[in-house]
C-alpha cells in the first residue's frame, strides 16, 4: 500500500513539473495599434535598484504613442523566471500588468525582453535585499548602501 501512495505522490509531482505550474516564459498580447516599440516603458525601468520582490510589471506606451499590433513580454533572471498567465489594461488606452508566478528572488537582477518581429527592448533592474542581508549590512559599518550596489530606494505604485 505505501508504494502505491509513493508512486501516485511522484506522479502527481511530475504531472505539476510538466504542466509547468501556471506560468509562461513569455506571454504575447494582440494590441489593435499600428505603432512600434519606440516609444515603450516599463516599471520598473531600466536599471532600478531596491525593486520590492512581490511586483507587478507594467508596460506601457505613454499618451500620443501606439504600440505594435503584437508584442511578447518576458521576465528572466539566472533562474529563468516564469511569468504569470496573470494580465490586466490599465487605466491608459496601451496599458498591461504582468504578475510573476511566484515572489522575485532578493538581490537579483532581472531582465524584460519585450519584441516584436525583429525589434526588441530590453532593460534590467535589481530587486531589494533579504531582511538577514540588511541586517548583515547594518551590524557592518563599513559597508553601506552604495559598496552594496543599492545607491537608493525605489518604490512601485499600483
Amino acid at each position: 500500500m505505501r508504494r502505491v501512495v509513493s508512486w501516485s505522490a511522484l506522479t502527481i509531482v511530475w504531472l505539476i513539473l510538466l504542466a509547468g505550474c501556471g506560468g509562461h516564459r513569455s506571454f504575447t498580447v494582440n494590441t489593435g495599434a499600428d505603432g512600434s516599440l519606440r516609444d515603450v516603458r516599463t516599471v520598473p525601468g531600466d536599471g532600478d535598484y531596491n525593486v520590492s520582490t512581490n511586483i507587478w510589471i507594467r508596460v506601457y506606451w505613454p499618451t500620443g504613442t501606439e504600440p505594435p499590433p503584437s508584442f511578447t513580454f518576458s521576465l528572466r533572471n539566472q533562474s529563468d523566471v516564469r511569468v504569470g498567465t496573470s494580465k490586466h489594461s490599465g487605466d491608459e488606452q496601451y496599458e498591461w500588468w504582468f504578475e510573476p508566478v511566484s515572489e522575485l528572488d532578493h538581490h537579483a537582477r532581472y531582465k524584460i525582453e519585450i519584441a516584436s518581429g525583429a525589434d526588441k527592448v530590453t532593460s534590467y533592474f535589481f530587486t531589494e535585499e533579504s531582511v538577514a542581508e540588511t541586517e548583515t549590512r547594518s551590524a557592518d559599518p563599513g559597508v553601506g548602501p552604495r559598496e552594496s550596489g543599492f545607491v537608493e530606494e525605489h518604490t512601485i505604485v499600483r
